[in-house]
């Protein structure tokens, strides 16, 4: 059984004077971040604030590039030909990275955020730019996706370690992607049930369905809780107390 899990929470995704989540003391439980580049959410204040904050709690930094539509938060789809995303996903990086520099920190890893994410795991017009941009950036970079997408096949190809991350606040289709946000069971809302889901992860390798019909594969070593929900914080709290009990740590890759 693994001896340390790698706790890792979106965050950075506040901007100008809106606040979305509790980074500075959900910070305090994590052991790595996706930090938002400013296209769904961050800006170049709160980038700033952020790998400050990641650089003085010895937290690693990942870029969390998405869609530039702060108006539905990076979660529906937008049609773009492959050189535009290309050219988003490396600027967004790279702009994160200026930050990291400033602070004596590097960019540990890069997970695509919302909507962008979840089509780089099942669709190839997004996958392949979204992963040359990212191959482009540094060709050693650890590259965040869930387990058995393209983006992921891409950079094991490619000779990048694969960051297979188990996400235990969202609900499971039976051919293991995540389940449309509309969706019933889409959300998992409730703290104790969350760190549940994710000790099955961590232990047993497998989540339940949304439907109920299947135990769904998924990886153990990373788990992602999301920042901008009300439950990461008390979710991160219950996990890290989980994992004492189990003899466990909370630590980066």
């Amino acid at each position: 059984m693994a001896t340390s899990v790698n706790l890792v929470a979106d965050i950075g995704e506040s901007f100008g004077p809106y606040e979305i989540g509790q980074d500075e003391q959900l910070l305090d439980y994590l052991s790595s971040a996706n930090v938002a580049c400013g296209f769904h959410g961050g800006d170049p204040v709160i980038m700033d604030r952020t790998v400050r904050l990641c650089a003085e709690k010895g937290v690693a930094v990942g870029a969390h590039p998405g869609f530039q539509d702060r108006r539905n938060f990076g979660r529906v789809t937008i049609e773009l030909p492959p050189e535009q995303l290309f050219a988003d996903t490396l600027y967004q990086i790279g702009a994160l990275r200026a930050f990291t520099d400033r602070y004596g920190t590097t960019i540990h890893h890069v997970a695509p955020h919302g909507r962008l994410g979840n089509l780089t795991a099942v669709d190839p017009r997004y996958a392949e730019p979204v992963f040359e941009a990212i191959h482009a950036f540094d060709p050693h970079v650890r590259v965040s996706a869930t387990g058995g997408s393209v983006l992921g096949e891409l950079a094991v190809a490619a000779g990048h370690e694969l960051v297979a991350t188990g996400l235990p606040d969202r609900g499971y289709d039976p051919d293991g992607h995540l389940t449309n946000r509309r969706n019933p069971g889409a959300l998992v809302t409730d703290p104790a049930q969350i760190v549940a889901r994710a000790i099955t992860m961590i232990e047993d390798g497998y989540v339940i369905a949304v439907d109920g019909s299947t135990r769904v594969p998924v990886p153990s070593g990373t788990i992602l809780i999301h920042g901008d929900k009300p439950w990461a914080l008390p979710a991160a709290k219950l996990l890290k107390a989980a994992l004492a009990e189990r003899g466990m740590e909370i630590r980066a890759l």
